[in-house]
């Protein structure tokens, strides 16, 4: 026999022999092992039947040699007398890939793939003071774990509200979670606190948020990227439980009726790691895409008992976490605002069409980066209003202590003062029947008491006509000679630069610090608008009666 065929023959029967023991091995762990594993496996799941996990399952399926495990139809649940309860189902846990030596020998756990299919996650939360609330700890001792790729699908989750009224949902949401080289060791330092890992991609859809009796929040779609820094949230809208007069009516004060509809908002450069590792929030940017809103508010109810608003400088002073957004940008916004007050015969409008705002520097966090932007930040917008004249505005605003004066600066185009009759017929009881503004300038600084500065407002032909409250009409010899006054002694017609009779306007208004930020610009303006134009408040119109 040629030694070539002598050298082949050798290898047949060496590959045979292999062959041979692996199969007697595969048939002896079969045959003996998993018996034996799969009883040790039954002991552990049937004594955490008894422990706080309460776990129950229906039947388990194991293959050492193929390192599979899954169980089906499960389900957790922890339960306590002062904290959150959570308890968890799911029709099918799949551990495929799983490393059974290497866990016997080294304590480590290693597994290809690990997946979860249609868990069903509960949780109801109790009630509980500051005093029995427990700080969460890093777990202890966290082992060698590693998974390289780590699936759940078609899952649900449930957040419950279990007060001493009846119990209400909060949360109701669908999720799907996709992550690959999920690995933790606690022996070892990690990116994210406890873990690394090379990509993810968690989505939440079908959200629905109901934190009151007033508003309901709904979300199409909330995703997460760790890798990509990234979190993109889609079709949000937000509404009132109530309809538009019956809102104010229900909570016995006058209060926020909206409809607010938003296509997407988009996050990032987010600091996933400080947001995990140190409880901070850095986000690089926030786009708020196409918003619609409709705002209503009746004002024929008493003011909420409420505490003083905040400016800015003390929003950020009293946030017990740091925070640091670098930009806040709002792209092609319409927002129409209603208003209805005492005595008026109908609710008035305002509308602001086209709305772009860049917020810049919203940050309360190290003193090098506050110290980089002089602890300043800063605002600029622009829309039209009432679909007319083009509003451009700009802000200042101080982070703290070292930072600036408030300040406000801006203009408005030309446009037909008529235009701002659906709101000043119904909130100022007057019409304005004719009258062209050709430009109009404002600045002004304000602090936490008043506002103080200039209004620059070129107009002519200006000529209104006083409002019957009753019949919201300008008929009646009463209604005719307040107008003739107004327009004959009062009201200035015509306040033009190049007429040697230019008015400037005086703002200085008294703030209300019960009332929101955007009521102390508007009621600033307000009295640079009066002072360059004569028109007065309602309040103070002239009696002739």
């Amino acid at each position: 026999m040629s030694k070539k065929n002598r050298t082949s023959k050798i290898l047949i029967i060496t590959t045979v022999v292999i062959i041979s023991l692996a199969a007697i091995g595969i048939f002896l762990l079969r045959q003996y092992a998993n018996p034996y594993v799969r009883n040790k496996i039954t002991e552990q799941l049937d004594s955490l039947e008894q422990s706080p996990l309460q776990l129950k399952y229906d039947s388990f399926t194991l293959d050492i040699s193929a390192g599979h495990f899954a169980i089906m139809n499960a389900s957790i649940k922890s339960e306590s007398d002062s904290t959150n309860t959570y308890e968890v189902k799911f029709d099918r846990l799949v551990l495929n890939g799983f490393g059974v030596f290497s866990y016997l020998l080294n304590k480590k756990i290693s597994i290809n793939d690990f997946k979860i299919q249609s868990p069903e996650i509960i949780i109801t939360q109790r009630t509980q003071n500051k005093q029995d609330s427990i700080k969460s700890k890093p777990p202890a001792g966290l082992p060698y774990i590693k998974i390289k790729h780590f699936d759940i699908s078609d899952g649900t989750i449930k957040i419950i509200n279990a007060d001493t009224s009846a119990s209400a949902t909060l949360l109701t949401a669908d999720f799907k979670i996709n992550m690959t080289k999920l690995y933790t060791d606690s022996t070892e330092a990690h990116t994210y606190k406890y873990f690394d890992i090379d990509e993810s991609d968690i989505v939440f859809s079908n959200i629905t948020f109901t934190p009151d009796s007033i508003y309901k929040y709904k979300l199409q779609k909330a995703e997460v990227r760790l890798d990509k820094k990234s979190l993109t949230l889609d079709s949000i809208d937000i509404a009132s439980n109530y309809e538009k007069f019956k809102l104010g009516r229900e909570v016995g004060y006058e209060i926020d009726w909206m409809d607010v509809s938003i296509p997407s908002i988009n996050f990032k450069n987010i600091d996933f790691k400080k947001a995990i590792n140190d409880t901070s929030y850095h986000i690089g940017s926030i786009t708020i895409n196409d918003l619609t809103a409709l705002i209503f508010r009746d004002k024929r109810l008493r003011f909420p008992e409420k505490p003083n608003t905040k400016l800015l400088k003390e929003t950020l002073a009293s946030l017990t976490t740091k925070i640091r957004i670098d930009t806040i940008m709002v792209k092609k916004a319409n927002i129409e605002y209603q208003e209805f007050v005492k005595q008026a015969y109908g609710p008035g409008h305002v509308s602001f069409n086209n709305l772009y705002a860049s917020f810049y520097n919203f940050a309360n966090t190290d003193s090098l980066f506050l110290d980089s932007v002089k602890h300043t930040a800063y605002m600029d917008a622009q829309c039209k209003i009432m679909g007319q004249g083009l509003l451009k505005a700009s802000f200042t605003f101080p982070l703290n202590n070292q930072g600036p004066t408030y300040a406000a600066k801006g203009s408005l185009g030309a446009m037909d003062l008529t235009q701002f009759n659906p709101m000043l017929e119904y909130v100022g009881f007057t019409r304005i029947k004719e009258g062209q503004l050709h430009h109009l300038d404002f600045n002004f600084t304000y602090n936490n008491n008043k506002s103080d500065g200039e209004m620059y407002f070129e107009y002519e032909g200006l000529k209104i006509s006083t409002l019957d409250k009753e019949n919201h009409t300008s008929e009646g010899l009463g209604e005719s000679i307040k107008t003739f006054i107004a327009n004959t002694f009062v009201v200035k017609t015509n306040n033009m630069k190049d007429d040697g009779k230019f008015r400037v306007g005086k703002i200085e208004f008294e703030r209300d610090k019960k009332k929101s930020i955007l009521n102390y610009w508007w009621k600033s303006l307000l009295t640079g608008f009066r002072s360059s134009t004569g028109i007065e408040a309602p309040e103070e119109r002239i009696d002739i009666n």
